[in-house]
């Protein structure tokens, strides 16, 4: 059975991209637009890991990040953001909300997928 990735982002280009690189590497999807959507998709679906953008039309993904951390359950909730904020003040800024790990745009679908796997085996024990 293949875990199922939450992926949200308002980009539908990189959303496509983020979803197609997951497919490739065996995992099933299931996608929302903002953060009201991906909280609704979320608590529907019940991932198993999420991928987020960091800037949404109705917040960020560092918010939706905290938010998805006071669900049941998702305190082990494998969290990844996938946002263009890529100075280094912004990644530890980034990472210090919350999330596993965090992945610059663009980025190469072998690094998205192995820090993904990465972040899932963490949160497993």
């Amino acid at each position: 059975m293949s875990t199922k990735v939450l992926v949200v982002d308002d980009d539908e280009e990189y959303r496509g991209i983020v979803v197609g690189a997951l497919k490739t590497g065996g995992f099933e999807t299931v996608e929302a637009d903002c953060m009201a959507q991906g909280l609704e998709v979320y608590r529907k679906e019940r991932p198993e890991a999420v991928v987020l953008d960091g800037q949404l039309p109705d917040g960020d993904g560092f918010a939706l990040c905290a938010i998805l951390r006071k669900e049941p359950g998702g305190e082990k909730l494998p969290v990844l953001l996938c946002t263009i904020r890529g100075s280094f003040e912004e990644v530890v800024a980034g990472l210090s909300a919350g999330p596993d790990d965090y992945v610059v745009k663009p980025f190469d679908d072998h690094e998205l997928l192995a820090r993904l796997r990465s972040a899932i085996d963490a949160r497993k024990t």
